[in-house]
């Protein structure tokens, strides 16, 4: 199987080339004039997460998924020669106190010495790891551990030297010289994600925390922490030295300008379908931007317009949401205007694996936009749907509509079994309940903290409404006027959230599940860290299993009870979004089957058996 998903690109040093890396492990040379293949290589087993042309000389370095590095001779300005590999897996800092097993990171730490064959990336243990190819052979110069037990997130040579710039995904950078840190600064507690030159000892820095930070290095001058702007990661930085202008990217799938000396934003420059990571402007014509979209589409942008020149994107469209209807079928929705219908035809006489069959209807909103979001109102059979435009549309009987534009983002929806209103976050911090017949807005109150609204759970027997901010509280209220019943304090990723039964909420915090109990207010970790945020859970209604998706593409079985861990098993090349059992939609196949979907747009079936994940293969969707 092949994904050609853009995950990382980099402009060459001439600015005539664009070299993208792909989730299946190919290079793409990509001529950025006329926008299209000039040529391509098989580079890695495993996906490309970051790549670097060297600013002199003609090498592209590639840090892939499979824990490792190669160089790359350019020839001809785009055409690829093979030069080294280096397994960084096993590699480990001189000065470990003791051993740090290798981790799975998404770092993009990898950078070349402005003049020299030199290159930094990270060990597979999270160590600052120097490397020369003097000889056309990657050589380690050295490697070691400059921000503890955390990861490497970015890194690079400071002003065509030898000092070191290094941040972590706890907010700490740090500036070393030949293994030695001189000084470290702490900016919150999240991911450090790029260091871009602005002028002299001054870097502007993206941070998770949706601010950009502005850092002299040499302490000439405090650094200036700008102000939240973004609705999500703020993932990339990029300043044009010829224009003057400075840019970052965003989760939030919008591409900011941003004062350069301030850190204060100016204005969106361009709204992309999905979240965005790497972003650069040409010199020669400052106008032009390229964009890195999550979707797997790399676009050419027009700044003065703030439209799209171009794009090149070779992945279906991703699938977000799923929820069952009252006649045997399971509904689906994510990317552009599909609502994908899925029911059962039977099962195979061999394996006893349900054969499915899907069905594609349309649902009003932006076709650039997707379906965060879906819902359905068992009584009357309306599947509700909440888009990253802003709308939450209708569909009953194949009839659709609007039921009102929020002007903002839709991220969770939840919905009452018995009555006709439905309770809508989004990422302006917003919740609301809504009147689902008349679009009427019945009550709203927004975040104290400033922060997106992430996830919605909905109490029928208590009439309580859970919801978690991105970072900050985890509040339940009480569902007519949404005043506070309980508060905690301490919300971090929350993804998901769903009512166990009447009195215990299970909720996302990060790479954790939690138990929280209302009879008593007690907060339990039930599931402790899986490596990466969780993204979504189901149990089954024996209530023996608990089984979660996580950013790591795995899927982990537990023991619903205790939050043990039974099994983990790899989910899919790409990331997956959601899950849904298929023995409850389907009275056909096995008792434990369930679908996991997401970002490569089709269906995986999975069984637990023998307490076991079993992977019974992927369904295509016809559209």
């Amino acid at each position: 199987m092949i994904n050609r998903k853009i995950k990382s690109f980099v402009l060459d040093s001439n600015q005539e080339f664009i070299f993208a890396g792909n989730l299946s492990g190919q290079i793409l040379s990509i001529n950025s004039n006329t926008f299209s293949l000039a040529s391509q290589v098989q580079a890695h087993p495993g996906g490309i997460i970051a790549i670097s042309a060297h600013l002199t000389l003609p090498y592209v370095a590639v840090l892939g998924m499979d824990r490792s590095v190669s160089i790359w001779q350019v020839h001809n300005g785009h055409r690829l020669e093979f030069v080294s590999r280096l397994i960084t897996r096993d590699l480990t800092p001189c000065n470990d106190p003791y051993e740090f097993a290798p981790i799975l990171s998404v770092s993009q730490a990898l950078a070349f010495h402005d003049t020299e064959r030199r290159l930094l990336t990270r060990s597979g243990n999270a160590g600052l790891l120097e490397l020369s190819f003097e000889s056309d052979e990657l050589d380690v110069v050295k490697c070691v551990r400059v921000h503890g037990n955390y990861d490497i997130v970015t890194t690079r040579f400071v002003n065509y030297g030898d000092k070191v710039l290094s941040g972590s995904n706890t907010g700490q950078v740090a500036l070393s010289y030949h293994g030695e840190v001189e000084n470290k600064w702490q900016f919150g507690r999240e991911t450090i994600h790029w260091f871009e030159h602005l002028e002299d000892d001054i870097y502007l820095l993206a941070s998770d925390t949706r601010c950009v930070i502005r850092l002299d290095i040499s302490g000439n001058h405090e650094p200036v922490v700008g102000p939240l702007f973004t609705r999500d990661d703020l993932e990339h930085v990029h300043y044009n030295k010829i224009s003057g202008r400075a840019f970052a990217s965003s989760f939030d799938r919008n591409i900011y300008e941003f004062d350069p000396y301030t850190c204060k934003p100016l204005k969106v420059v361009f709204s992309a379908p999905f979240k965005c990571r790497w972003i650069k402007t040409l010199e020669q014509d400052p106008d032009t931007m390229f964009v890195q979209c999550r979707n797997g589409g790399l676009y050419k942008v027009s700044l003065n317009t703030g439209q799209t020149i171009g794009v090149i994107k070779e992945t279906p469209p991703a699938l977000w949401t799923a929820a069952q209807t009252a006649h045997d079928e399971i509904i689906l929705a994510g990317e552009g205007n599909d609502a994908i219908r899925l029911k059962a035809k039977g099962a195979t006489s061999y394996g006893w694996t349900p054969i499915l069959k899907t069905y594609v209807e349309k649902i009003p909103g932006k076709p650039m936009a997707y379906t965060k979001r879906l819902v359905v109102q068992e009584t009357t059979g309306t599947v509700l749907f909440g888009r990253t435009d802003g709308i939450l549309a209708w569909m009953r009987n194949s009839q659709t509509g609007i039921v009102c534009d929020l002007n903002s983002p839709v991220r969770d929806l939840a919905l009452s079994k018995t009555y006709s209103e439905v309770f809508v976050a989004t990422e302006d911090g917003r919740l609301r309940k809504i009147h689902i017949e008349s679009g009427q807005i019945l009550v709203e109150i927004r975040s104290i903290n400033n922060q997106p609204i992430w996830s919605l759970a909905y109490n029928d027997t208590r009439s309580l409404i859970a919801f978690a901010e991105r970072e900050g509280w985890v509040t339940i209220a009480n569902a007519d006027k949404l005043t506070t019943v309980l508060e905690d304090r301490d919300a971090r990723r929350a993804k998901r959230m769903k009512w166990l039964d009447a009195d215990r909420l299970l909720v996302v915090r990060s790479d954790e599940l939690y138990r929280i109990d209302l009879n008593t207010g007690e907060k339990t970790l039930l599931v402790k860290q899986l490596g990466n945020t969780i993204e979504d859970f189901i149990w089954d209604t024996e209530k023996r299993y608990l089984v979660l998706i996580n950013y790591q593409r795995n899927i982990i079985l537990c023991d619903l009870e205790t939050g043990n861990i039974l099994n983990i098993a790899p989910d899919q090349m790409d990331y997956s979004k959601g899950m849904i059992w298929l023995s409850d939609s389907f009275d056909v196949g096995y008792g434990y089957d369930f679908l996991t979907f997401g970002r490569d747009g089709r269906l995986h079936l999975f069984r637990i058996h023998d307490e076991k994940v079993l992977s019974l293969g992927s369904v295509s969707i016809d559209r």
